[in-house]
């Protein structure tokens, strides 16, 4: 099985970045080619009351602006 082919870039933002704990709740947002709305939804997710969360970007290759979006 060739797994370069289910490469995906998986990239975390953690809402205290300097406090390596267990977190609360993790959201998994996958991503692909969605950039028009991809930080909308992140600052959503980082809007809300519950603080104690990590958010997982999972990019599948995205041919758009998302990876980038993503890694800012």
């Amino acid at each position: 099985i060739d797994f370069n082919f289910f490469k995906l870039d998986i990239l975390q933002i953690n809402y205290n970045k300097f406090n390596m704990k267990e977190y609360l709740f993790s959201i998994i947002i996958p991503v692909y080619n969605n950039a028009n709305f991809l930080e909308k939804c992140i600052k959503s997710v980082l809007n809300q009351k519950i603080k104690d969360v990590q958010v997982i970007l999972v990019n599948d290759r995205s041919t758009d602006d998302s990876e980038k979006i993503c890694k800012n």
